[in-house]
């Protein structure tokens, strides 16, 4: 996605306090409001903001960026990071081309002494950490030095065959401790966990931090180091927004691991880490290759008259589009800028158009409207269903060679995203006849009130689009759904994704639908996904003219 351009030299503005702090930026200024900080500090900050647009970005003591985000709508918004140095820090707003009112309050700083939380001790040790045990009793020094070499060397996690069973790999995550550290947690996108289940211990009368964890080998997972964590349960998805800012303003991505993923600003806490094990499946779509010709990528600005909200679409033309060819086919994805950053859709499709796996199609990739957008409009929106048939379509069919045809139409989408698909293509039937769904939130249920649409009940009956099928007769649908083995509940919350597809795909058989169902080792996260989208679409474009063999799913 384009950044915006940087705006010229910040004027210096209010120190930040528990007072407001308000101020009017004009369009393409800047200003700097500054903020001491204790070593290891966290800070809670709030936002409003009117008619501003533009970025927020905290910068540390030497002008490093820590975070950045972006700022593209009115209201107000709240912001979390860690302090790794003591000194003042630097709130910097910067205005992009709308100007506006803004206004900066300190709401809450957490020390280190405040908020650390115990350490549990792993429950596994690996052999390299039994064989730097053994190594530091005879010279300590040396051992603790070569350790660390070859740790740096090798890159992180540590890996080694699981003795026990050859399906699994034991991965021993490392940090490298100083005197401010008080502990040390993975967060590993896989499975919902509890509360200490991946503390790091402190190796004695060292600077290693470790644990080890056996996980599949077929496993793909993107994770991030959590350094002084908050004395706090890991957040879910029925927390308090400032509980996970607070939680999460210290996860960062592993400095020992030389890959990154979702990496864009450059600052560690703005990506995650991947793990791909050694029998993870390959994604052979997902890097650009030289000789593969490109498509076009045109991105506008879309105004909604029946949500009363605007929203950013892309529109992907394969390479060599015609208006005058046969009309194209068509793919709607939600979620355009993850789907565009963390997912390269086009890439994906400029691979499988050249390798003959997928007939030439055009695609529609959907942002989100403002603010809590997402989680009002995807979850089965009778309103935000209309605006696709009665709006979005109308829009495509005028500017785009496309078919009209159901049959030769996706819509997809992920968690959210998932279930919004399956449910426009249960109400539109007669446009969507192909639905695309990785990890759709499935467990979802209508909320009691309108305004909680995230609300869920475990004593409720849970899996609303499964009874939406089997209320309606079998219409004119095909199918392709996957599921992670790690989105499992482990707390009791009710929200299984992996059950709640599982569920899904036997009442769709039941009912007749065709239906291309895979579970990839894995968790809830576009790592995985970046791969599982070029399966979906080879299963659901099979039959189309120009298309590829169907996967095996």
């Amino acid at each position: 996605m384009k950044r915006q351009a940087k705006p010229g030299r910040a004027t210096r503005g209010a120190r930040l306090s528990a007072e407001p702090v308000r101020g009017f930026l004009g369009g393409g200024s800047a200003t700097e409001h500054p903020l001491d900080l204790p070593l290891q500090a966290i800070a809670l900050i709030a936002l409003e903001a009117e008619g501003l647009r533009g970025i927020l970005t905290i910068l540390d003591p030497q002008a490093r960026r820590v975070r950045g985000w972006t700022i593209d709508d009115d209201g107000s918004r709240s912001f979390a990071f860690v302090a790794e140095e003591a000194g003042t820090y630097r709130v910097q707003l910067a205005a992009g081309a709308g100007a506006g009112n803004y206004r900066l309050t300190l709401i809450q700083t957490l020390s280190l002494e405040e908020r650390v939380r115990p350490v549990a001790n792993p429950r596994l040790e690996s052999s390299r950490i039994q064989q730097l045990r053994a190594a530091l009793t005879v010279r300590p020094e040396r051992a603790l030095a070569s350790f660390w070499r070859e740790a740096a060397a090798e890159g992180t996690p540590l890996r080694e065959a699981d003795p026990r069973d050859p399906r699994m790999t034991l991965c021993t995550f490392l940090w490298r401790g100083n005197a401010a550290t008080r502990n040390v947690r993975v967060h590993l996108l896989y499975r919902t966990t509890l509360p200490n289940d991946y503390d790091l211990a402190l190796l004695p009368g060292t600077d290693v931090w470790h644990t080890t964890i056996r996980l599949p080998s077929q496993g793909r997972f993107a994770y991030t180091l959590l350094v002084n964590a908050p004395s706090l349960a890991p957040p879910d998805i029925d927390s308090a927004p400032e509980h996970k800012l607070l939680y999460f303003a210290v996860s960062q991505a592993d400095p020992l691991n030389p890959r990154r993923c979702f990496d864009e600003p450059g600052s560690r806490y703005e990506a995650l880490s991947p793990l791909v094990l050694p029998d993870a499946p390959p994604q052979p779509w997902t890097q650009e290759r030289p000789d593969v010709a490109r498509g076009a990528l045109r991105r506008v600005t879309f105004k909604s008259e029946l949500l009363q909200d605007e929203r950013h679409v892309s529109v992907y033309t394969p390479s060599g589009y015609s208006a005058g060819a046969k009309p194209y086919g068509l793919l709607f994805v939600f979620d355009e800028q993850w789907y565009l950053s963390r997912v390269p859709t086009p890439t994906i499709l400029d691979n499988l158009l050249a390798d003959g796996k997928i007939p030439p199609l055009v695609a529609i990739l959907i942002g989100n409207g403002p603010g809590d957008a997402r989680s009002r409009q995807l979850p089965c929106h009778p309103l935000f269903a209309d605006f696709m048939v009665k709006e979005l379509i109308p829009w495509v069919q005028r500017h785009y060679n496309v078919t009209a045809e159901p049959g030769r139409t996706i819509i997809a989408g992920a968690s959210y995203g998932g279930l919004a698909a399956t449910y426009v293509a249960l109400r539109y039937p007669e446009r969507f006849g192909n639905v695309l769904s990785q990890s759709g939130s499935y467990w979802w249920q209508p909320p009691v009130k309108p305004d909680r649409s995230n609300e869920f009940n475990p004593y409720r009956e849970g899996n609303y689009i499964a009874a939406l099928v089997i209320q309606r007769p079998k219409l004119a649908l095909r199918f392709y759904l996957d599921a992670g083995t790690g989105e499992i509940d482990r707390t009791g919350n009710g929200r299984s994704i992996l059950a709640a597809n599982r569920h899904l795909r036997d009442v769709l058989l039941a009912k007749g639908y065709e239906v291309h169902y895979r579970e990839f080792v894995g968790g809830h996260d576009f790592l995985s996904w970046r791969g599982t989208l070029a399966d979906g679409l080879i299963a659901l474009s099979a039959g189309w003219a120009g298309a590829g063999p169907p996967p095996d799913c």
